[in-house]
């Protein structure tokens, strides 16, 4: 989940992230933009985190978990619109 414009996102792991067995990360995210043309305004602001589960399936492959709460708001001269969600399967 996204929009062009600014954003700023950052992974932390409490765990080794060496150890192929097993890694757990969180990365939450903010970010948006704002437009304006023609007297007409919009923006777009979202945050979002994930938590990111990796389960080491041999030397090379990796099951990876990652659902997330995001949330996201639409807004302009027209009013704002509101959108709240649990994902699934986005990998950070």
């Amino acid at each position: 989940m996204g929009t062009a414009g600014l954003g700023l996102s950052t992974k932390l792991a409490p765990t080794d992230p060496h150890d192929e067995r097993f890694v757990v990360a969180v990365a939450p995210a903010v970010g948006g933009f704002s437009l304006g043309m023609l007297g007409v305004g919009t923006h777009s602001m979202h945050a979002q985190v994930p938590l990111v589960v990796g389960i080491g399936l041999g030397r090379q492959h990796e099951l990876v978990i990652a659902p997330k709460v995001a949330v996201w708001q639409l807004g302009g001269s027209a009013g704002v619109a509101r959108s709240r969600s649990i994902l699934g399967g986005d990998r950070h």
